[in-house]
């Protein structure tokens, strides 16, 4: 793809930083919209200090399993903290508030397509078993994992699913994509 220089990869270090993290790899996005109520969004869903039955979070276990095989995923680092009120659920932080400048426009802003889903989607697409692992595994080695890290002969719809639902957590996307193949 040629237009990595204009939205690339987001750097594991903006992810992952402390102050201000980049949990909305906002540098890959193509196509967003402007949502002035997101930040109310997640204090009435997300919240962590919301009670454990009112805040929406997936059973800790479930998590796991979705992001098992890969430790220094990056999306798993940065999107979910330990439940300070220490239940079995972890707290979603994607839309958590990262700044108090109420002008800062990645505060405001829904996805609606980034490079990921581009590279997803190519991945699916692509004609041949050698560029559906190229695609695929550039986008993994972007997200933390080892390069190369899917093999001729895995079963790469399979991984395809799981990246989807990796990535879009709480966007939406995932739905499409299961929609789209049944």
């Amino acid at each position: 793809m040629h237009f990595e220089s204009q939205f690339p990869f987001v750097a594991s270090d903006d992810i992952l930083r402390l102050a201000n993290p980049d949990r909305f790899f906002y540098s890959e996005q193509l196509f967003c919209l402007q949502y002035l109520n997101r930040g109310q969004l997640y204090q009435d869903y997300f919240e962590p200090t919301l009670d454990e039955k009112k805040y929406l979070a997936p059973n800790r276990e479930i998590l796991l399993r979705l992001f098992i095989g890969e430790p220094n995923d990056y999306r798993y680092r940065s999107m979910w903290n330990k439940n300070p009120s220490g239940g079995k659920s972890l707290a979603f932080t994607k839309y958590q508030k990262i700044s108090d400048d109420y002008m800062n426009i990645r505060t405001m802003i829904m996805g609606m397509l980034r490079l990921s889903e581009i590279y997803l989607i190519a991945a699916e697409t692509a004609p041949t078993e050698a560029e559906r692992l190229s695609y695929l595994n550039i986008f993994r080695m972007n997200r933390g994992y080892l390069s190369n890290s899917v093999k001729p002969g895995d079963n790469i719809q399979s991984v395809i699913r799981n990246e989807y639902a990796r990535e879009f957590y709480g966007e939406g996307q995932y739905f499409y994509y299961l929609k789209r193949n049944n």
